[in-house]
């Protein structure tokens, strides 16, 4: 698909087509939703922007690649500028999809003002997300002493219309990207379980000039011994 130029508020690409280009849908107004049929195995960055009316985007059911084609680099943003800013979009992510680093084109980089809410199907096996709209993975990770511990890593902290945000007694890390991510909502964030090992950018949750803009007050649990940087 390299570009729709219809005026429907609700689009269901057709069924056989394999790739969404950069700029599919741009400078669309109209447009509402899109449904990604689960022929789709590749979506290029880019390939909604400027639609300043989205509300949602139900992705296939597959292993679908993101790619930033031949110009950009992988991992970038799917959507760009999407969305009224103060809403986020809602992002479908079906049973299969279970795709590496799917959180890497969702990030509302510098240069998007979209914001994102999950919305994950229960029998994904890899990926999660909660009332929040926030985007879990379930994984493995090594403690200091050399045990492993399963739990869920936070892979995304979007915007809420909650000013109050709970994480999840099984949170073992945090790995996003606050920095490019600033949250306005939320000013008591609580901390639960024991994440031992956090990213090296943690501080940059923590930093109101860089993520959390009104950031007041920071629970941490009670059973947290220590905070570990990884560099």
């Amino acid at each position: 698909l390299v570009s729709y130029t219809g005026t429907e508020e609700h689009v269901v690409i057709p069924d056989g087509v394999t790739k969404v280009a950069k700029n599919a849908f741009s400078d669309n107004d109209t447009l509402k939703s899109v449904t990604f049929p689960d022929s789709v195995k590749t979506i290029i960055t880019g390939a909604i922007i400027d639609c300043a009316n989205l509300e949602k985007v139900t992705l296939p059911n597959n292993a679908v690649e993101f790619s930033g084609g031949d110009t950009y680099p992988m991992y970038l943003d799917a959507l760009v500028n999407c969305g009224s800013g103060d809403k986020p979009v809602e992002v479908v992510i079906p049973e299969k999809l279970t795709t590496e680093y799917l959180h890497y084109n969702f990030l509302s980089g510098k240069n998007s003002s979209t914001t994102y809410f999950f919305n994950v199907s229960p029998d994904n096996e890899r990926y999660s997300s909660d009332e929040y709209g926030m985007l879990y993975e379930e994984a493995k990770i090594s403690s200091n002493d050399g045990r492993e511990k399963e739990g869920l890593v936070l892979l995304s902290i979007n915007q809420s219309p909650m000013d109050y945000y709970e994480m999840p007694e099984n949170l073992i890390r945090i790995e996003c990207c606050g920095q490019d991510d600033p949250i306005s909502n939320i000013r008591t964030l609580k901390l639960n379980g024991n994440p031992e090992v956090l990213s090296s950018n943690f501080y940059l949750y923590m930093n109101p000039e860089t993520s959390f803009t009104n950031l007041e007050k920071v629970i941490l649990p009670s059973e947290l011994t220590t905070f570990e940087v990884e560099w």
